[in-house]
Order: structure tokens, then C-alpha cells, then sequence
């Protein structure tokens, strides 16, 4: 998505709102992009990767679907031990 260039704020914000008119899913943004997208009480947001490994680290996640999307440069792959 970073490699979007121009689009990247517009393709982010579509890519949230799409998820937030889903039911009972509980959404995890990750990085500067999405500090432009409306949030509510369902929406963790962490502007770094590192961050949200810290909060995994502290709140299992069992029983879950778990879907991963990002830019490479996120280095999303390092949440993997806590999934």
C-alpha cells in the first residue's frame, strides 16, 4: 500500500471504512496512514508495527480469523508469534 504514492490516504480509508461496516470484527490498523481514518471504540490503531507487537504481547488473541495486509515495509510478519 505505501507503494501507492498519491493514493495511499484514499486507498487506506477505503480499506477502513470497508472493514468497520462489518459485524463483530475487531480491526487493528497499523502505521501513519490510517491516523487519517474516523475511528471508533472497535479500532486499535498503532503507528508502528513495534507497537502493537508490545500490545500483543500483554492480550492473547485465541479463537480468532486473522487477516494480515500491509506494505512489506511494515514488517507485519513480526506479529506472527503472538497469533
Amino acid at each position: 500500500m505505501l507503494e501507492l504514492g498519491k493514493q495511499v490516504a484514499k486507498e487506506h480509508e477505503a480499506i477502513a471504512s470497508y472493514l468497520y461496516t462489518i459485524p463483530g470484527l475487531k480491526i487493528v490498523l497499523i502505521g501513519d496512514s490510517f491516523f487519517s481514518v474516523s475511528y471508533a471504540a472497535k479500532v486499535l490503531h498503532f503507528k508502528e508495527t513495534s507497537e502493537a507487537v508490545s500490545y500483543f504481547q500483554k492480550n492473547s488473541v485465541t479463537s480468532c480469523q486473522i487477516l494480515l495486509k500491509g506494505s512489506r515495509m511494515m514488517q507485519l510478519e513480526k506479529l506472527l508469534p503472538y497469533f
